[in-house]
């Protein structure tokens, strides 16, 4: 459902985690010949990153902001363009210190895990994109011996600090960052009508709408079954699955619309059935379908810990690097 249903699971987060830094990865700079002259668009504790890198990538992120906002036009919004070229050389300089940061403290990632994941990352390129990563890769200007170590530094320094994580300290994460933590399963039936912002239903009226939510909580409390009701009625798509949305925060990343994740976490037990709840997509009735621990989440909330504490340390690194701009400026 638009804006609904979100990644969960430690599978979830870890995908969230690739995502951003195949992105980055993108960006590492080429090899160059000493004697070579070299456009630069910045360089970092010495280290000149191609301008090429950067001409190549800002099309395809004004391509994606095109997509993101159609009314995006590059030739008027100028200030718009300045900001995504700088947000790509950032991007640029971060994934360099990243590499040096591993280089200078000799981390190496753990064999099976790189592996894995270039396996992961050629078959995402296949399945995406139709061609192998290296050939991805090479189209695109870049090489999958630069792919490759930027993924090695960046799991190296993952391993390092997830090793250094005690359970203290990630039950007191938990603790902290609850509403923001897969914590609930529950699924959902959609009554939709034509008014709603985001319109379902074949076409019935709000009016209509609500008074067949209604009936439908009366079933249900007359001893129908939720999934079969739901596959029967639903308007969402995931009346496929009886419903079930999965598991879901309360907020932030993954969450459901507001009324939804307020509802879910609100019901006492599993089991527990709402009463009709109204959204931008119509009305709903939701059932708490399941609760988890500490216990049973602490892969995901090392996880989350492993993530933040990556970016802290780039940003680290970001702050206390030599940046040198080309002539021209940034």
């Amino acid at each position: 459902m638009g804006g609904g249903t979100g990644t969960s699971g430690s599978a979830g987060i870890v995908l969230v985690i690739v995502c951003m830094v195949c992105l980055c990865a993108a960006f590492a700079p080429s090899r160059c010949e000493a004697e070579e002259p070299v456009v630069w668009a910045a360089r970092v504790n010495g280290v000149a990153l191609p301008k090429a890198v950067l001409d190549r990538r800002l099309p395809l992120a004004l391509a994606q902001l095109k997509s993101l906002d159609p009314s995006f036009d590059p030739e008027r919004e100028k200030d718009r363009v300045e900001r995504a070229r700088k947000g790509l050389i950032e991007e640029m300089i971060k994934v360099e210190l990243l590499k040096q940061y591993a280089r200078g403290r000799k981390l190496a990632a753990p064999p099976k895990a790189l592996e894995d994941f270039m396996k992961a990352a050629d078959a995402d390129a296949m399945e995406r994109r139709g061609k192998p990563l290296e050939k991805f890769l090479k189209d695109n200007g870049e090489s999958i011996e630069d792919f490759r170590e930027f993924h090695a530094a960046r799991l190296a320094l993952e391993n390092e600090i997830r090793s250094g994580v005690t359970r203290e300290e990630a039950a007191r994460f938990y603790e902290e960052r609850r509403d923001y933590l897969p914590l609930r399963r529950a699924a959902h039936i959609l009554v939709g009508f034509r008014e709603s912002k985001r319109p379902s239903g074949a076409g019935r009226t709000r009016e209509e709408a609500k008074k067949k939510a209604e009936a439908l909580v009366e079933k249900l409390k007359g001893g129908a079954d939720f999934a079969a009701l739901a596959r029967a009625e639903s308007d969402c798509p995931s009346r496929e699955n009886g419903g079930d949305l999965g598991f879901f925060p309360r907020k932030g990343h993954g969450s459901m619309t507001p009324e939804l994740g307020i509802a879910t976490y609100m019901l006492a037990a599993p089991g527990d059935i709402t009463g009709v709840i109204e959204s931008d997509f119509g009305f709903h009735i939701v059932r708490l379908l399941e609760v988890r621990a500490f216990e049973q989440i602490e892969p995901i909330v090392r996880d989350m810990m492993v993530y933040e504490k990556v970016q802290e340390k780039v940003e680290e690194l970001r702050k206390s690097a030599r940046i040198e701009w080309p002539p021209e400026g940034r």
